[in-house]
């Protein structure tokens, strides 16, 4: 355990055993580092843990201090439908991504920023400026890994969270989902098990079924995030080619994986042979101001493809997303060079394709330089309708809207209303479990 590790671990004990109570001010970071013999970058690391958990807040010029909380909700394991691993078998999915897909409900499943939180009028200067200044450039073939402007940029941004990656192994896709499946494709047979998260996302479920997979789960734990030990024993019973994990905000349940769990199952996927396939799309959508470490980070192994995506910063629109390819980045660039998402339009003209990867690369590039060095703005809750039909729905069935995960919505008893004269003019909705659980028992 890191020396932040065991400070905040030990102020965490004191906030949970009431030693430090809701309001008061924790020590500052010169007592903390004098008391625990630390230095103060460290005493740092510690408050900004507890922080990202919740526990406490940071106010300007006056220190941390304890945050009012309320209990949380029993933090249940998820149900693994089989110990065994098996093909995705789910046949409501598509029926319920087809309900999903009704423009007259309010959208509470979808995983994507308030349209107002978007940077709208940076990328249509940048869009323009591309157009105008490299008019042939845009409009030309892009290389196969993608623009090499973007691939800096990119790099950069994981050298923010001191994360080292060189930006011949960036290759550029047509999004995370994309990246996804092509390392899947690239490391798996048909038949070949994978271990995924229960719950996760259900666009993992549909893109191993496609290379007909068989699914190990692993559970995710509200609050806790990936299960470690138990992955660790089916790693131990059952040969398994790769993991395609989301230790950064789990969707759907928002768990943030600590740092020492990640390095447990980094060191145990390695022993055994597994490829960990991270998808780091969430990562950037921490309301704390300090970015959560991706995996790439602690691996010590070359074992680790992570996938990302400018999604939830950007655009979801754009469809521009990358991995990092590490020892397989020669293997997928012939591959990106023809995406599995392009094929349709194909059959028609295939130049909206190119058009889009060459001139959103450059726009991308441009706009991706001046991005904050902490948390994305795109993180935060607005105020539009979105957040008030939630409150609304969840004070309906006697609980307080809250939030302690950056991406997930925290359902918590309540014994009065936070909201008043809240309404809902359209009917909500969310994303059923059936979406994001691996196998459907008959």
């Amino acid at each position: 355990m890191l020396l932040y590790e065991s400070l905040a671990t030990q102020l965490r004990q004191q906030i949970e055993g009431g030693i430090l109570r809701a309001g008061e001010r924790l020590p500052s970071i010169r007592q903390l580092a004098a008391n625990h013999g630390i230095s103060t970058a460290t005493a740092v690391q510690a408050c900004l843990q507890l922080e990202r958990e919740g526990r406490v807040q940071a106010r300007p010029r006056s220190g941390y201090f304890v945050r009012s909380t309320t209990p949380a909700l029993p933090a249940a394991a998820p149900v693994t439908r089989r110990r065994k691993p098996g093909m995705v078998d789910n046949p409501a999915l598509q029926r319920v991504l087809d309900t999903l897909a009704r423009t007259d409900l309010v959208p509470l499943h979808t995983a994507t920023p308030a349209p107002a939180l978007l940077p709208t009028a940076q990328l249509a200067a940048a869009l323009s400026r591309q157009l105008r200044r490299q008019r042939t450039a845009a409009l030309d073939y892009a290389p196969p890994q993608g623009h090499a402007a973007l691939r800096r940029q990119i790099t950069q941004r994981y050298a923010h969270c001191a994360t080292t990656v060189d930006a011949e192994e960036v290759v550029i896709t047509a999004g995370a989902m994309e990246a996804i499946s092509l390392a899947l494709r690239t490391l798996t047979a048909p038949g070949d098990v994978v271990l995924v998260e229960t719950p996760t996302y259900h666009g993992i479920l549909q893109a191993v079924a496609a290379l007909r997979l068989k699914v190990l789960e692993v559970p995710n734990r509200p609050g806790q995030g990936i299960d470690v030990a138990r992955l660790d024993t089916l790693l131990q019973r059952t040969p398994v080619r790769a993991a395609v994990l989301i230790p950064n905000f789990n969707n759907p349940s928002g768990s943030l994986t600590p740092d020492s769990a990640k390095r447990a199952l980094l060191d145990s996927c390695a022993r055994h042979g597994t490829v960990v396939i991270e998808d780091d799309i969430y990562g950037e959508l921490d309301w704390s101001g300090q970015r959560p470490r991706p995996l790439r980070h602690f691996d010590t192994h070359a074992n680790v493809i992570t996938c990302g995506s400018f999604s939830k910063m950007l655009s979801p629109g754009l469809r521009v997303g990358w991995l990092l390819g590490g020892d397989w980045t020669d293997a997928w660039c012939a591959p990106s060079t023809f995406p599995p998402s392009a094929a349709p339009a194909c059959r028609n003209w295939h130049w909206p394709i190119t058009w889009r990867n060459t001139i959103w690369n450059g726009t991308c590039a441009s706009c991706a330089a001046p991005w904050p060095t902490t948390g994305s703005g795109c993180a935060m809750p607005s105020c539009g309708i979105g957040r008030k039909a939630r409150a609304w729905a969840t004070r309906q069935a006697g609980y307080r809207y809250g939030c302690n995960c950056p991406t997930a919505v925290a359902a918590r008893p309540c014994s009065r209303p936070r909201w008043q004269n809240v309404s809902a003019p359209r009917p909500v909705i969310c994303t059923p479990a059936v979406a994001t659980t691996q196998i459907t028992c008959g």
